[in-house]
């Protein structure tokens, strides 16, 4: 019937959608076709959920923004959430192909690693990450659902994925690391925690981001100097003890080195004060 509101998509079609993409993470991923219909819904709810938050924006200003319809909006994503999780499957795959360009580099990790963390910081600026990590961190006790997905789709493969590498290094004498599940941990806090924390909360504009790639090469390099085996790491300051000239000199000049065995021996009860 013309004019006719379309039906929504029940929960459980929406569920199997969820799930039938779910099962292709993480792979690399295809370039969108910006011009066509289902893109242009997905840059207006990117759009809208970094200006409204994601509980605040509806779907029939994100339909008004890309010049569709609502029943196609529907058919693509089912729903409101439905873009969010699409919005979040671009983020694991762009993560994900940052990931593989690690691990099959042949690179030593002092040279790697730099790289690959320019990738994945150019990937955690983006403004579909950027949505991502508002919706997880800022509205996830609203929205459990979405948080738990994107954590157990892209936070923990993204996790096992980085350990595998550290671990290979690891074989190979190239680092050296104890545990690489939690060694990865600490790499991904460290060399990006400022950048998420900032970005998230609305902080970063573009005279910040030349600082921001600067600073994530220093947490990198510090990351691996602390990292190297001893062979590689730069050698220990050794204190050695004074030469026999120096100490004949420091005799000399009226300053023992070494204290007098009876100066030191004398007990406290044999000096007296005097009378």
């Amino acid at each position: 019937m013309p004019g006719k509101r379309p039906a929504k998509v029940s929960a459980k079609v929406s569920a199997q959608r969820m799930h039938d993409r779910a099962s292709t993470l993480p792979g690399p991923a295809t370039a969108p076709d910006p011009d066509s219909r289902v893109e242009k819904f997905l840059q207006a709810a990117i759009e809208l959920f970094l200006e409204k938050g994601y509980r605040n924006a509806r779907l029939s200003d994100i339909v008004a923004r890309s010049g569709g319809s609502l029943a196609t909006l529907y058919q693509a994503y089912g729903s409101k959430k439905g873009l969010a999780h699409a919005i979040m499957e671009r983020c694991i795959g762009g993560f994900a192909q940052s990931l593989q360009k690690l691990q099959d580099s042949p690179l030593p990790p002092k040279q790697a690693l730099p790289i690959a963390a320019e990738d994945m910081l150019e990937e955690i600026l983006s403004s579909r990450h950027i949505v991502t990590h508002r919706i997880v961190v800022g509205e996830g006790m609203n929205f459990p659902d979405l948080r738990d997905w994107y954590f157990e789709h892209g936070v923990a493969p993204a996790n096992r994925r980085l350990a595998e590498y550290f671990a290979r290094e690891q074989r190979a004498g190239r680092l050296l690391l104890g545990s690489p599940a939690i060694i990865s941990n600490h790499f991904y806090t460290m060399v990006f925690g400022s950048a998420i924390i900032r970005s998230t909360a609305g902080t970063v504009d573009t005279d910040d981001l030349a600082r921001i790639k600067a600073d994530t090469r220093k947490a990198v390099a510090i990351f691996v100097r602390g990292m190297q085996p001893a062979a590689t790491a730069a050698p220990p300051q050794v204190h050695r003890p004074p030469s026999a000239s120096a100490r004949r000199s420091g005799c000399r000049r009226g300053r023992s080195l070494r204290p007098s065995p009876l100066r030191s021996a004398r007990p406290a009860s044999a000096i007296r004060p005097p009378s």
